[in-house]
């Protein structure tokens, strides 16, 4: 049995980039981000990663994401 690619994940990586987008229009503070990323974002890779197995290449792209947000 072969793992997914990446680009099967670009449905978990339009939902990260929606929400990084609408989080992106209340001006949070560097705080209030990071509560974001520690709820949200961690909240959806956790729930993910339980049911798929999720590749280096996909952690580094939620990485990225992440990163991009601040």
């Amino acid at each position: 049995m072969h793992g997914l690619k990446k680009i099967d994940y670009d449905f978990f990586f339009s939902k990260l980039k929606q929400k990084f987008q609408f989080w992106s229009s209340k001006k949070l503070s560097y705080a209030g981000k990071l509560q974001v990323i520690s709820s949200d974002v961690f909240g959806m890779t956790s729930y993910w990663s339980h049911t798929l197995l999720l590749s280096k290449s996909v952690v580094d792209e939620i990485t990225r994401l992440s990163r991009n947000f601040f």
